[in-house]
């Protein structure tokens, strides 16, 4: 690029960050965005061995200078010559994308990962006491519905904190529970972006247990939830129901992708470790107190079959129908590739 008579390079394998040209100008007050991979995970191949060599230079050679600043400063503050002269303040936001930078093929997917960056930014902001106007920021156009159902079965054990430990206790005392559940996808075009990729959960929990058919009063599926890691990802489920007798309740579920050595995809993807627990909650942390039980539960393969017969959308014709399929099925198969794919790229071009 040229500006101002003078030529610029992307130095690539030089600096991500030239922060001593920064110091040089001036600056004693640094705010770096550094969304460059540090997880150390090594693949082969060209592709990967090219990509991961970038992240390693980049990485190297950030930290280098990260360090002298801190030398720099402590010499300072010890009353000794120090290499900037003066105390630089150097604040990292850290956060990894889920997006590969070259090769990127879905609108979806660039929108989603600009979405999460805001929040995730704005979340560095608060918790570095960094006081933020309240924006009011655009909503894109929802999109189609879509809507489907879903039914899992297993086994489950009151008094059980472990979902592995309850799914056996319960198989051996006969105490099953099964979620025949409804999806709704208020707007697929919002929710392919949405970083928490929200859907809205109806339908019944069947537990002879805790007193036989309870409809679910408010439920939501956050598929395949962001958790700062581009390789795993989560299916969380959070259902509230009511017992037999009128107590409220709490299910928590979670499907954990992650890549893990052998062929795990279809048993990550179709088994849901569950905790039941007293009260009406996220389910983010459940006390002992609160806790009734835990289970596992699954869903078969003909029961994936009849729920791809499911699938149902407010959009109009066939064309309109495939593009609503096509959608949701990059969106499922993009993140399935995040985190199963990665031999072959960081993540998915889709």
């Amino acid at each position: 690029m040229h500006k101002d008579g003078r030529s610029y390079l992307d130095a690539v394998y030089v600096t991500d960050a030239n922060l001593e040209d920064a110091i040089a100008r001036g600056a004693d007050d640094i705010f770096v965005i550094w969304t460059v991979s540090e997880r150390g995970d090594w693949q082969s191949g060209f592709v990967a061995s090219y990509f991961q060599t970038i992240e390693e230079a980049a990485n190297g050679h950030f930290r280098r200078v990260c360090d002298r600043i801190h030398r720099s400063n402590r010499a300072i503050a010890e009353g000794r010559h120090a290499e900037f002269e003066r105390h630089i303040t150097l604040r990292v936001l850290r956060f990894p994308v889920p997006l590969h930078y070259i090769v990127n093929l879905s609108q979806d997917r660039l929108a989603a990962a600009v979405e999460l960056g805001v929040r995730e930014a704005r979340r560095w902001c608060a918790d570095q006491d960094i006081a933020l106007k309240q924006l009011a920021w655009p909503l894109p156009h929802p999109g189609y519905k879509m809507d489907f159902s879903e039914q899992m079965k297993g086994f489950f054990s009151f008094g059980e904190s472990d979902p592995l430990v309850g799914a056996e206790r319960g198989k051996t005392d006969g105490t099953s529970l099964i979620l025949d559940l409804d999806v709704k996808i208020p707007g697929l075009r919002r929710f392919a972006i949405d970083p928490d990729h929200t859907a809205i959960v109806h339908g019944f929990v069947r537990a002879d247990q805790l007193g036989g058919q309870l409809r679910i009063e408010k439920g939501r599926l956050n598929l395949f939830r962001s958790d700062g890691d581009p390789g795993s990802a989560i299916m969380r489920y959070v259902l509230w129901f009511r017992d037999g007798v009128g107590h409220k309740v709490t299910f928590v579920g979670e499907k954990r992708l992650k890549n893990d050595p052998g062929w795990d995809i279809w048993s990550d993807t179709t088994t849901l470790f569950c905790r039941i627990s007293r009260g009406h909650s996220d389910g983010e942390a459940i006390s002992a107190d609160d806790l009734l039980g835990s289970g596992i539960l699954r869903i078969s393969l003909p029961a994936v079959v009849r729920q791809l017969t499911t699938l149902k959308t407010d959009a109009r014709g066939p064309g309109g129908r495939a593009e609503v399929i096509l959608r949701f099925g990059q969106f499922f198969l993009g993140r399935l590739f995040d985190v199963y794919g990665q031999a072959v790229l960081s993540s998915s071009p889709f």
